[in-house]
């Protein structure tokens, strides 16, 4: 038996706490106990004194690219979780579409699965994917031959994964976005079976255009990159996305929000009965393309990083439940990718799971931008219910996963990127000073990660079905 004494942990109630010993038997929380009940501590139980610090859900990055198997010159799952151990992440959703074969199929989805399960240091889920490859059979793509891509979409959500990936525009040859046609009819047949599908939401045909533009004139600098991905090209990708939903009422999250006015009309949607939701990202929520002038393409993702007012507007989003969660598109590359002197070629991409705890705590929570009880949603609750998870993850209750956080709010911590547990040994927050510190992740049960003692030795974490 663990005991985690004497921890500050949230009551549900804006930014109110109360002082509980947490009472953990084997993988599972056994009790809650207010600490003003509790009796002797068992001869028999390890006990961790948490006296000044705030115990919270471990968090749920819900989209992170570890690339395994296929592309770990860029990241792997063996560092990847690392990484989301160090930072109070207990469980991930890895992505379909950055591995080799995408999952698309069952056959691929266990090809994956034997790499992975034996490195992974938290828990994860997986997401499915379509692409177009696969809806058109490409035959190379799958360990098994060509197969009916509603056939492998059924199997792929009998088997457990939490949704279903898609894309209005990729940049991967391997996973090529979904004409409109094609959006519609994997939404269709997510309806039919009950599925969740993910879009990655920009419009298309309008970055394409503005891209051959700018080619034309061989401009090739970061602000080109932005200029063909600015408004409204996400906006109106979001309002594709809603027009679909709406028509075929599937089950529709759109991930990686980046602009205001997507934010506002993902609200609208929620209000007229859409089953919508959506996350942002914490790039989106520190950034601004003005900062484009000090890191260049280090900051290059897509969506593309925006204005101030949809910084404002993302961080209202979080805090009024237009946006569901956070999640990090952690999407690392060596540096000698990132700044190939062309910003078309640059990787977009940014490393985030090991920041997005503490990044949504000293700028969400310490700054007042959100209470307790939304921090606890948006990093942890709502991806766990949203992606079929609860009440296995994303809470502290009894019989809940022993997956807790334990915060030190009084300690304050400098990002040293030479530090970091992901391939990549760099991050845009490097030298930045986050209020609040990280000082044990619990897995089901067991430290993985001190600050004292690092990570854990071996490989903890195991993959997480969605439940029906």
């Amino acid at each position: 038996m663990l005991i985690i004494s004497n921890c500050q942990i949230s009551t549900g109630e804006g930014n109110e706490t109360k002082t509980v010993d947490i009472c953990v038997d084997g993988e599972k929380i056994l009790s809650v106990i207010p600490r003003s009940e509790a009796t002797k501590d068992p001869p028999s139980a390890d006990v961790i004194d948490a006296t000044g610090l705030l115990a919270i859900p471990g968090a749920i990055d819900a989209h992170v690219h570890f690339d395994t198997p296929g592309f770990e010159d860029r990241e792997d799952f063996a560092h990847g979780t690392r990484a989301a151990a160090a930072g109070g992440v207990t469980t991930v959703i890895d992505m379909p579409d950055t591995c080799m074969p995408p999952v698309t199929s069952v056959a691929n989805l266990e090809n994956k699965l034997k790499v992975i399960e034996r490195v992974a240091y938290v828990d994860f889920a997986l997401w499915g994917g379509v692409s177009q490859n696969s809806m058109r059979g490409e035959p190379s793509l799958h360990l098994v031959g060509a197969t009916d891509w509603f056939a492998d979409m059924e199997e792929l959500w009998k088997a457990g994964v939490v949704a279903f990936k898609t894309y209005m525009i990729s940049g991967m040859d391997t996973f090529r976005a979904l004409s409109f046609i094609e959006m519609g009819q994997v939404m269709q047949y997510a309806r039919k079976i009950g599925a969740l599908v993910g879009v990655h939401a920009e419009e298309g045909k309008l970055i394409a255009e503005r891209m051959a533009a700018l080619n034309v004139l061989n401009k090739n600098k970061i602000d080109d990159y932005y200029a063909s991905r600015a408004e409204p090209a996400e906006k109106d990708g979001i309002a594709l996305a809603i027009g679909l939903a709406r028509e075929t009422k599937a089950r529709v999250h759109i991930v990686h929000v980046a602009s205001g006015q997507g934010a506002n009309l993902i609200a609208w949607a929620k209000s007229i009965g859409v089953d919508i939701s959506a996350e942002t990202c914490p790039h989106y929520l520190a950034f601004t393309k003005d900062d484009f002038k000090k890191f260049g393409s280090l900051i290059k993702t897509a969506p593309v990083i925006k204005e101030s007012g949809d910084r404002s507007a993302l961080w209202q989003g979080l805090a009024d439940g237009s946006l569901d969660f956070i999640a990090t598109d952690h999407a690392p590359a060596p540096l000698e990718q990132k700044k190939t002197g062309n910003a078309w070629k640059d990787y977009g991409g940014i490393p985030g799971v090991e920041l997005m705890l503490p990044f949504a705590f000293s700028e969400g929570y310490k700054k007042k931008k959100l209470t307790l009880t939304k921090l606890i949603e948006v990093t942890s609750t709502n991806a766990a219910k949203r992606f079929g998870l609860f009440p296995q993850k994303g809470t502290l209750a009894v019989g809940s996963d022993a997956d807790i956080v334990l915060i030190n709010p009084k300690k304050a911590h400098k990002i040293d990127q030479s530090k970091m547990h992901s391939k990549a040994k760099w991050t845009p927050f490097n030298g930045q000073k986050f209020a609040g510190k990280i000082v044990k992740t619990i897995l089901r049960g067991k430290v993985i990660y001190s600050e004292k003692g690092d990570v854990a030795a071996e490989p903890q974490g195991k993959w997480i079905k969605r439940n029906s």
